[in-house]
């Protein structure tokens, strides 16, 4: 296959940079490490320049100094030596040159043009002094003047590419298109009819006249260049399509894919037209034609599937679901990759289909353990469930892999906690906390309050009172701190007026919820108040719709019996133990109130 001439020749831009870098190199500027950039010299400020030598100076002693200066960033003082060197040696074009430069840096282009032109005066056969002052040119504005010098330059080199493709530009940013194109032609024969870079500059400056068919012209040269690139196929159809010229982009997109079936590129292509066309059925077969390439890399795949996806999140469309479809398409591809499947898990759930999004969250994990993401979404499927014995499982399995992921900790904990194995629960709620980083308060100010709960379970009564204050230090409003706190003073008969203040401010925050009813009720029970107490209990267990648990009916037993009730006391605390209820007194309190009957 004949290879682009851009593929097997050095970029004529690179060279001709390079030769300037080259130059310019000979008395480059460098700052020293450390010390400030000199103030801004606007160039307004008046210099006294001795302009004859002094005992001993040389011209050259005066220009060495003046390079020195510049070296080492000393501008102002360059700026003297070099006018001095100017005023002392007027035949030295080097001195004008270096000072074109300086007001260049100052933004005085007048001046540095000026200063250019006493250079050229004194070495008018400097091309690289032309070069500047074409530089200058452009800068100013003065385009047709840059181009002129750039064609003076070309006539008198024997390899002139460099400096006829500068014409050309130049004179296209001056509005003469039609000199810009003969000069592109000119540089034709010397870089050859199948240069990339001349053919593509030839089609910007059709297209900047509006002429569509001259620029696709162009591109078609390439085409019949370098029959085996689909790029440039695929280009004739970019340049109709974004003219406007949707019969004729269309025809150029079925030529290209006719020749390249397999092409990514011109899939997509076909993606965009028919979508901005509103032909659903031909984008939807492109779109999956292009998602299931094996040519695009996942993440090229992914991304270009993203927006619709997002559309789907947005609102249920009939693309949104399509997308939905060819990501559950891309993720049963062989071999099986974890990305897709990771997107496609995250999209089951979301469309509340746990039990599968779970299933192919497990399915990355095996074909890539190191995804913290599907560990995550995991856990957290398994917290949300309560399904403890399999979240501690996973806790187990991932705390190794990921030593520093906090959640990992953090929800291995809760697992722990509520399987009663409290020493693991306080080792990785910990572990968890020491990983927390600045910000966040209120996740925390959640661990400290699961590990307040670890602490008390354990019985360090102590440790457990400084974790929830610590929670709440940090989230005043932390409803489960308020509660689990004021909860476990309230069974230690300590500090039941603060008890009862925040058990009160958590129904507050969540009002009607069941656990904060039966704490607030029970907080009361413990002060004596035992039918508002027991009004509380009721309230707790009509929101779960009468079917609360053990400990709710076995308080609301203990009331019952504190008011005189002592059958229905009998009657809750024996429905309390139908339940499960495993109360170390709720057996001894049923056996002796069976014998006073």
């Amino acid at each position: 296959m004949k290879k682009p001439v851009w593929q097997n020749r050095p970029d004529r831009f690179l060279i001709f940079a390079l030769c300037i870098f080259l130059f310019a190199s000979c008395t480059a500027t460098r700052r020293q490490a450390g010390k400030a950039a000199p103030a801004k010299d606007t160039g307004t400020t008046t210099v006294i320049i001795d302009k004859k030598l002094r005992a001993g100076e040389t011209t050259d002693g005066i220009f060495i100094d003046a390079v020195k200066a510049k070296i080492t960033d000393n501008k102002p003082d360059a700026f003297k030596l070099f006018t001095r060197v100017a005023a002392i040696d007027p035949g030295n074009a080097t001195a004008h040159f270096e000072l074109s430069r300086i007001w260049l840096e100052r933004r005085n282009i007048p001046k540095a043009i000026e200063e250019i032109r006493a250079a050229l005066q004194r070495d008018s056969t400097n091309k690289w002094f032309y070069n500047s002052y074409a530089n200058l040119l452009d800068v100013d504005g003065q385009y047709a003047k840059a181009a002129g010098i750039m064609g003076q330059l070309a006539a008198r080199e024997k390899s002139p590419e460099d400096f006829l493709q500068r014409q050309a530009i130049f004179l296209q940013k001056a509005g003469k298109d039609k000199e810009a194109l003969t000069v592109l032609d000119k540089l034709s024969t010397y870089v050859g009819q199948d240069d990339e870079v001349l053919l593509l500059q030839k089609q910007q400056i059709y297209l900047s006249q509006n002429d569509v068919e001259g620029a696709v012209r162009e591109v078609r040269k390439l085409v019949g260049f370098y029959p085996q690139e689909p790029r440039y196929l695929l280009l004739v159809g970019e340049l109709y399509d974004n003219n406007g010229k949707n019969k004729e982009a269309l025809k150029a997109y079925k030529d290209a894919e006719a020749r390249f079936p397999d092409d990514s590129n011109i899939q997509f292509a076909l993606v965009q037209y028919y979508l901005k066309n509103k032909d659903t059925a031909n984008f939807q077969h492109y779109l999956e034609k292009a998602i299931l390439n094996n040519e695009l890399s996942m993440e090229e795949r992914i991304s270009l599937i993203a927006p619709f996806i997002q559309s789907r999140n947005q609102e249920n469309t009939p693309i949104g679901n399509m997308a939905m479809g060819l990501i559950r398409k891309l993720a049963a591809q062989e071999p099986p990759q974890p990305e897709p499947k990771l997107l496609y898990a995250d999209l089951l759930v979301a469309d509340n289909l746990i039990d599968s999004g779970l299933a192919e969250y497990k399915k990355v994990i095996t074909l890539d353990s190191t995804r913290f993401g599907a560990w995550q979404q995991v856990l957290l499927v398994y917290a949300q469930q309560q399904q403890y014995d399999s979240l501690l499982n996973y806790s187990q399995r991932a705390a190794p892999l990921f030593p520093k992921e906090q959640m990992v900790f953090y929800l291995g904990g809760l697992a722990y906690q509520m399987k009663g194995d409290h020493g693991n629960a306080e080792t990785f709620l910990q572990k968890a906390i020491s990983l927390h980083k600045t910000g966040n308060d209120e996740l925390l100010s959640e661990m400290l309050t699961a590990l307040g709960d670890a602490y008390n379970s354990a019985k360090k009564f102590a440790a457990s009172d400084s974790c929830y204050q610590a929670a709440l230090a940090l989230e005043p409003d932390n409803a489960s701190a308020l509660n689990n706190f004021s909860y476990y003073l309230s069974e230690r008969g300590e500090r039941l007026d603060d008890a009862e203040r925040m058990s009160a401010k958590s129904l507050t925050l969540r009002p009607g919820e069941a656990t904060y009813l039966d704490t607030y009720g029970w907080i009361l029970y413990k002060q004596g108040k035992y039918k508002e107490a027991k009004g509380y209990i009721e309230k707790a267990i009509s929101a779960i719709k009468g079917d609360g648990d053990a400990t709710l009916y076995e308080h609301l037993g203990d009331i019952e019996y504190k008011i005189g009730n002592t059958d229905k006391a009998l009657e809750n605390w024996r429905l309390a133990k139908t339940k499960g209820g495993k109360s170390e007194l709720l057996e001894q309190k049923i056996n002796e109130q069976k014998l006073k009957e």
